[in-house]
């Protein structure tokens, strides 16, 4: 395994086991709707990197697209 190969599994492995221990948690929790909007956000822009890094993969893109660039770099608190 090449050195990024194994960045990229050590960084997999802590993201699942993350997860594995925050979700749990997350049963029977209530967020008010501002809450729910920060975490779709930061859903979004989970799902935006994965898919990125999947097209660069599977097809060789490797350049970001305006919307996904301003989706996954925009400052906290600043609308798109």
């Amino acid at each position: 395994m090449s050195p990024d190969q194994d960045g990229e599994a050590t960084l997999r492995t802590k993201f699942v086991a993350t997860a594995g221990r925050i979700v749990p948690n997350l049963r029977g929790e209530h967020y008010d709707v501002a809450e729910s909007d920060t975490i779709g956000r930061g859903l979004a822009r989970v799902r935006a990197a994965a898919d990125w890094i999947e097209n660069a993969v599977t097809r060789g893109e490797v350049d970001l697209d305006e919307q996904l660039q301003k989706l996954l770099y925009r400052t906290p608190g600043r609308s798109v």
